[in-house]
């Protein structure tokens, strides 16, 4: 029983931390899955061990971590869209850098 819940326990955090790489935007219901994966392996992980006041706390500590360190890749990639676009828009005449334009925008989808 203990290696389906550490099974559990795995797979739960792998697809939320797939989820903190990508980013959240909390206005959207994947976010809140990716939250609700996380609390439910930390609430597992406490719960495997007996302690039912134990795993609402940690289900509880690693739902907000993902939530801090989710929202923070979400703003550092905004923050570089936003960086590139005025790159993009300064030297969007100059042939030299050129190929490197066509990658940034490949790179941003535009």
């Amino acid at each position: 029983m203990e290696t389906v819940v550490a099974v559990i326990i795995a797979v739960l955090t792998t697809i939320s931390i797939v989820g903190m790489f990508k980013g959240f935007n909390l206005r959207k219901f994947s976010t809140w899955f990716y939250i609700f994966c996380m609390f439910a392996s930390g609430m597992l992980a406490g719960l495997s061990r007996g302690d039912i006041y134990g795993g609402l706390m940690l289900g509880a500590v690693f739902a907000a971590l993902t939530v801090y360190s989710a929202s923070v890749a979400h703003w550092q990639r905004r923050r570089a869209e936003k960086k590139a676009d005025a790159w993009l828009a300064r030297n969007e005449k100059n042939t030299s850098v050129s190929l490197i334009t066509s990658m940034i925008r490949k790179l941003l989808h535009k």
